[in-house]
């Protein structure tokens, strides 16, 4: 049989990618409740960091399946207990500066393995201890992340595949920093890293493939649903100004799930840009759909309080996109599934009069009205049928008063018939 060592070898320089990507996975599987996970870990990581060294890439293949393996060997780290190993921390340190870099690379095929590498090993949740201890890593991360979301997300340079897969390292790598203190750096950063998947809302790649938005939106979402955040009741209060312009400063005062959503809500979707407008009901599905997850398994943390709260904000823009002629299929396939997602938290929250208001606006989205003339006014079936009779009696009123008026002028004493002239003859007998 072969030896760990071996097996790693062959996960970095198999032909084939998809062969080295479930081998990978598989090893990471092994190194789960074995008592020398350290040291077969160490072995991997070693193997993993002389094939991602800028300098010593000669081979695409072997980058990538480095990159893979490093990924799911770093999630097991992560994943368990916090160990005290200085020399073992400071090569994950090193492993994960050398993805944050490979980010990076010219080729799209390593920019993209090593995006995809860190998304894997930074979605194990690590301990709060072992992520201050790995916390001067991650804003170089995010900014490298940052650079080539701008650089292919517009220009003549774009392109959607590559941008979608650095949003989705972006929305794990920000969910890592939550636990973190307040660092100015790391704010900076992380701050540059939400501006930039807002900024591919409307962008040239989004333009290219649509799916780009929900990308974005997932990241965003796994940014604001961050499990470490409990529910607290009074932090989920009602956001403020809602119908208002999107206003910077109280956005700086609000917590990072609460400016995802007052952003999306006042800013993106109020833009002027329809593609914007567009991509941005993809971002609020996502949110929704993430909240509708959160309550379905039972955990409670204080995004999905907020987004139950704003229920009657987030179903107003899903019923506005579905009446925008400017709407694209994707746009109008999520404001159908989060009209639906919204169904489910209103009945979740369990209080019935919001939730008889939810589900009485969610009919009447749905067919339980009628566009009077084809304008914007929406009326129930009692108010169509009362104007309907009313339109029936003035018409009844109008026939009578002209019948009348026919009975006078045909009868003596009224208006006399006008005899004489050309009246009644044809355009022949004239000549």
């Amino acid at each position: 049989p072969l030896r760990f060592q071996e097996m790693a070898t062959l996960a970095i320089s198999l032909p084939n990618s998809l062969a080295r990507k479930n081998l990978s996975s598989g090893l990471a599987s092994l190194l789960v409740g074995d008592g020398q996970v350290h040291e077969k870990a160490r072995l991997a990581l070693e193997l993993a960091k002389g094939k991602l060294d800028f300098a010593k890439i000669f081979h695409a293949s072997n980058a990538h399946g480095a990159a893979l393996l490093s990924g799911c060997v770093l999630k097991v780290l992560l994943d368990g207990a916090s160990f005290e190993d200085p020399a073992l921390l400071e090569l994950v340190r090193v492993v994960l500066g050398l993805l944050g870099q490979g980010v990076l690379h010219s080729d799209q095929y390593v920019s993209v393995a090593c995006a995809v590498g860190l998304e894997t090993a930074l979605s194990a949740r690590p301990h709060d201890s072992l992520t201050e201890k790995i916390a001067d890593v991650l804003p170089k991360v995010l900014v490298n992340l940052t650079e080539m979301v701008n650089r292919f997300g517009n220009g003549d340079h774009h392109d959607a595949t590559r941008v979608s897969g650095l949003a989705r390292a972006c929305g794990t790598v920000l969910s890592s920093t939550t636990p973190l203190g307040p660092d100015a750096n790391l704010t900076s950063a992380r701050d540059g890293c939400v501006e930039c998947l807002f900024g591919l809302l409307g962008s040239d790649s989004y333009k290219k493939e649509n799916e780009v938005a929900l990308t974005c939106g997932e990241a965003l979402a796994t940014y604001a649903d961050c499990t470490r955040v409990k529910g607290s009741g009074a932090a989920a209060a009602e956001l403020r100004g809602l119908d208002e312009a999107f206003d910077p400063n109280y956005a700086a005062t609000l917590p990072f799930y609460k400016y995802v959503i007052y952003r999306a809500l006042t800013k993106e979707f109020q833009a002027h840009n329809p593609q914007t407008r567009t991509a941005t009901v993809s971002v609020i599905f996502a949110l929704v759909v993430r909240a509708s997850e959160v309550s379905l398994v039972g955990r409670e943390n204080t995004f999905a309080e907020t987004v139950t709260v704003l229920l009657p904000a987030l179903q107003a823009v899903f019923v506005k996109s579905l009446s925008d002629p400017k709407s694209k299929q994707l746009s109008r396939e999520c404001s159908c599934r989060g009209l639906a997602a919204c169904f489910g938290l209103s009945k979740a929250a369990g209080e019935v009069g919001e939730s008889d208001a939810l589900n009485e606006s969610l009919l009447k989205a749905f067919g339980q009205t009628t566009n009077h003339g084809g304008s914007a006014m929406m009326e129930t079936r009692e108010q169509e049928a009362l104007r309907r009779i009313q339109n029936a009696e003035t018409q009844a009123e109008g026939r009578e008063a002209l019948n009348t008026f026919l009975e006078q002028a045909s009868g003596g004493g009224g208006v006399e018939a006008v005899e004489g002239g050309a009246a009644g003859m044809s355009e022949a007998a004239l000549g």
